[in-house]
């Protein structure tokens, strides 16, 4: 079982409630341990409840008859997963031993972001909780090597930032995990220790003689901003490489898109919105615009669920407002740009909406 937080449209029948739920008033609504059914989740929406723990069955991630290649692709993903954890877990100790296999995953990650056309999709989807600190590690990693190829960098570049994007976190091995995962909001003192995870990082690694001094910087400076808001150093936008200008974009997206300990995941759509209004001063304005406006795109056709509980299909995103589509939903389609009522609450597997017929044109 893992550890998720879900919102009545994201949850399923026969998921089991990890936490009481309770309304407004503070009353108990929904139990622990409670097993989700249809009643349940009716009732949910109906009192307005946005978000929930829940704990679901693991399932062995399949392609669902999408792609045979795709199931290769998932066994190599978790196998990566395996090898980057092990090389972090070293790094802590003070062990190198396994440095040398960064390269085996940066090959892995630069041959599937090249010819896997599924790759943004499944980056979304693959969320776990329980495995948080290094799909994140990866996820990012991939990010910043699409960002890469959209920039048209060379393959050593790209291969080099990818390493950043491996490595950007090792940091967090030196945090305490109840501050990492805690739920409430950090004091000032909370965060100056968090904040450190930049510095443990960079010392991880400082004397690793065969690293590039670009993904040591990039480990150093990740954090940090275009306006000088970031940390350790508050360095500003020409002091910054660019191992550190990509990560960092491929960092605050992947983070947003996952459920955290004080929040759900946000959808593409919303998380690139974020990105687009509070990035303006603080991430690289070409960067940044090269990512949303190539990623945006791989979600045409995405069977996508509502704020009003109906599932509808993404035909065409307009580029007067790439994060509010045009959808195809109950045999009509729907501009969100002007309907303000309506909203993209998540993306659903196009296997289980096909059955309920609402496929669009």
């Amino acid at each position: 079982m893992i550890k998720i937080k879900a919102s009545p449209f994201t949850c399923k029948i026969g998921d089991q409630v990890a936490v009481d739920i309770f309304n407004q008033y503070g009353l108990l609504i929904v139990a622990k341990n409670t097993i989700i059914n249809e009643y349940i989740l009716k009732n949910l929406i109906n009192m307005g409840i946005k978000d929930f723990w829940i704990f679901r069955a693991a399932q062995k991630r399949q392609s669902a008859g999408i792609d045979p290649e795709l199931d290769e692709f998932y066994e190599n993903y978790e196998n990566n997963i395996k090898t980057l954890k092990k090389i972090i877990q070293n790094l802590s100790n003070d062990d190198q031993a396994d440095i040398n296999n960064l390269d085996m995953i940066s090959d892995f990650i630069f041959s599937e972001m090249a010819c896997n056309q599924y790759l943004v999709k499944f980056l979304c989807d693959i969320k776990n909780h329980d495995n948080y600190t290094f799909e994140h590690s990866l996820n990012v990693a991939f990010y910043s090597a699409l960002i890469c190829r959209w920039m048209n960098l060379t393959e050593k570049k790209t291969k080099n930032i990818i390493k950043t994007g491996l490595l950007h976190d090792i940091g967090k091995t030196k945090i305490p995990l109840d501050l990492l995962n805690k739920k409430e909001k950090l004091c000032s003192e909370e965060l100056k220790v968090i904040q450190k995870h930049a510095m443990y990082g960079y010392n991880m690694i400082k004397e690793i003689i065969s690293m590039d001094s670009d993904i040591k910087v990039g480990v150093l400076l990740h954090h940090e901003r275009e306006d000088g808001s970031g940390y350790p150093n508050r360095y500003t936008g020409r002091q910054l490489n660019m191992n550190t200008k990509i990560v960092s974009i491929a960092d605050t997206y992947d983070a947003l898109t996952s459920d955290r300990e004080y929040r759900g995941k946000y959808t593409p759509f919303t998380a690139l919105d974020i990105l687009m209004t509070e990035g303006l001063t603080t991430y690289d304005i070409s960067i940044m615009n090269t990512f949303v406006n190539n990623l945006i795109f791989h979600y045409v056709g995405s069977q996508v669920l509502l704020n009003s509980g109906e599932t509808g299909k993404v035909i065409h995103i307009p580029k007067y407002n790439i994060t509010r589509p045009i959808i195809y939903v109950n045999s009509e389609l729907v501009d969100l740009s002007k309907e303000n009522q309506l909203n993209i609450v998540g993306i659903v597997n196009d296997t289980s909406v096909a059955d309920q017929g609402n496929t669009g044109p």
